[in-house]
């Protein structure tokens, strides 16, 4: 893709065909396995080191818990497939998820597994997008930014929602004691109340 078009993929999404309302659905003989999505993940995370690769919460808990330590860095939570799901109770689902745990419970779980979750959306606002941020990832400079971010969003996400979360609290405190001191400073922002500080 790249030398074909000058640009690669940013994210890539592995779903998998489920039942959803009005479809016609058999899952059939080229149905993913379990197994199967697992290898299509590492395959993906082998190949394109530098892309964000997403899975919904269509997939189970379990599954979800495991892809992530396969190379998945993107996953839902708290979402809903019908219109105004977020605001009514309605049973016009699209497709049924299988993967009900709040927002708290997932940050929590990837906090358990010794992974570092994120909130960072400064990418896109500092216009680091496109070209620019697949040079950036290819360089392998990218991780200076994201650990970093990672971190920050953390911080503001315990003081605002999170701060009885043992596992959430001691790994931040573990990262932060091994990225040094370059965003102690920042870090102090977020304690006084300051929001969205990002590099």
């Amino acid at each position: 893709m790249i030398r074909r078009y000058g640009f690669g993929p940013h994210t890539l999404s592995v779903p998998r065909l489920q039942p959803a309302e009005g479809a016609v659905y058999e899952a059939g003989e080229y149905a993913v396995s379990d197994e199967e999505l697992k290898r299509i993940v590492a395959i993906y995370r082998l190949a394109l080191p530098y892309v964000g690769v997403v899975v919904s919460t269509r997939e189970p808990a379990a599954l979800r818990d495991e892809l992530l330590m396969m190379g998945v860095s993107q996953i839902s939570a708290g979402s809903k497939t019908n219109p105004g799901g977020y605001s009514e109770k309605h049973d016009t689902e699209q497709f049924k998820l299988t993967d009900n745990r709040s927002l708290d419970e997932i940050v929590e779980k990837i906090a358990s597994l010794g992974l570092l979750p994120s909130f960072c959306t400064a990418c896109y606002r500092e216009g680091r997008v496109g070209e620019v941020f697949r040079r950036i990832a290819e360089s392998e400079s990218m991780n200076k930014f994201c650990r970093a971010n990672a971190l920050l969003s953390l911080k503001e996400y315990i003081r605002d929602y999170a701060g009885d979360k043992e596992v959430i609290v001691e790994l931040l405190n573990r990262e932060l004691s091994e990225i040094g001191d370059n965003i102690l400073e920042k870090i102090e922002e977020i304690e006084h109340g300051e929001s969205d500080i990002h590099i």
